[in-house]
């Protein structure tokens, strides 16, 4: 008790630190652990490396179970393009697909889904491909507002793809294509 009084007494004194000095004398087999701050170091290493972790092995439960085929690189106002899809897995995948456009040597949002009917915004239209579903056709007509005359009109599909009560697992890009005016 008479420990405390004293450091009671020293704090009240208007002391805030004190400093502990450890003599080891001529003892050259001492040793100390480190203290705490390469235990919150070791902590936060061991913390980043099993989220890290986490992030890659739900990213990776996608991909190989994922097949999605690659669109053409040139479309008329006019197409119809065809997205070809295969799940391989034995879990539900879902798959909503949004539109960006190159401007500028940047990506843009062009249309969040791609499958939004104009007098429901609120919905976000899913591609729900079942258990082992291997040939599943989705078609989607290109917009003539995707033409500007004299403009780049290049473009590329956005997949976020998730599994069935998950967050988003990961994104994927198409490749990227142009638009042209139908009878060009």
């Amino acid at each position: 008790m008479k420990l405390f009084d004293k450091l009671n007494e020293y704090r009240n004194n208007g002391n805030t630190r004190i400093d502990v000095i450890i003599n080891y004398g001529n003892n050259q087999n001492h040793s100390t652990n480190g203290g705490t701050k390469k235990m919150r170091t070791i902590k936060s290493l061991l913390f980043l490396v099993l989220q890290g972790f986490v992030y890659y092995s739900n990213a990776q439960s996608t991909a190989p179970c994922l097949e999605i085929d690659s669109i053409q690189t040139e479309y008329a106002t006019c197409d119809v393009i065809t997205f070809n899809f295969k799940n391989n897995s034995e879990e539900k995948v879902l798959i909503s697909i949004s539109l960006e456009k190159k401007v500028n040597d940047r990506w843009l949002l062009y249309t969040e889904d791609i499958f939004q009917i104009p007098s429901i915004r609120k919905v976000e239209n899913v591609i729900i491909l079942k258990e082992n579903e291997i040939d599943r056709k989705e078609k989607w007509k290109i917009k003539r507002t995707m033409y500007r005359e004299g403009g780049d009109n290049t473009y590329r599909f956005r997949y976020n793809i998730r599994k069935i009560y998950q967050e988003l697992i990961s994104t994927e890009y198409s490749n990227v294509f142009h638009v042209t005016n139908c009878g060009k």
